[in-house]
């Protein structure tokens, strides 16, 4: 029996779903969203939001130490938090977005998406670079050679 034990199993042992739910985070983190089954899903967002709370709350040496118990690769923690830190300076804090996308073909399970909610992020600021005006390009002609009628009738 099952009582007063919290989280789910996820068809596996304990050992495999903290690999998993490693993986999960380490995937978030990198591409900024993640498609998998809504039970996994439900099982990593609180791990989610937990390490972009520590990310952009937390002094820096205090997060990737955070971080650190997840991911194993110092290099990867460093372009993450410089990552975070410079897409969330003027204090908007992230959303994140459950939605379903489709049901995948082998065994039609539902298939949901994990992602930050695109409304709340603010866009990245592009620099604008005026180019010179080049001379027009000269107009080439093209040549189109007809098909060769046919001699005889059908």
């Amino acid at each position: 029996m099952r009582h007063r034990l919290y989280g789910k199993q996820l068809g596996r042992n304990h050992h495999e779903r903290q690999i998993l739910l490693k993986n999960l985070l380490l995937s978030f983190l990198t591409y900024g969203k993640i498609k998998s089954t809504p039970a996994k899903i439900t099982s990593v967002r609180p791990l989610v939001t937990k390490s972009i709370r520590h990310i952009l709350t937390k002094p820096r040496l205090t997060s990737s130490r955070f971080l650190g118990r997840f991911i194993n690769s110092r290099s990867t923690i460093k372009t993450i938090l410089d990552q975070f830190t410079a897409s969330y300076t003027d204090g908007v804090r992230p959303q994140l977005a459950i939605v379903k996308v489709h049901r995948r073909v082998g065994d039609n399970a539902i298939i949901s998406e994990l992602s930050l909610n695109p409304a709340l992020k603010p866009l990245p600021k592009v620099e604008v670079v005026k180019e010179k005006k080049s001379a027009p390009a000269k107009e080439v002609k093209k040549v189109v050679k007809k098909a060769p009628k046919a001699k005889g009738k059908l």
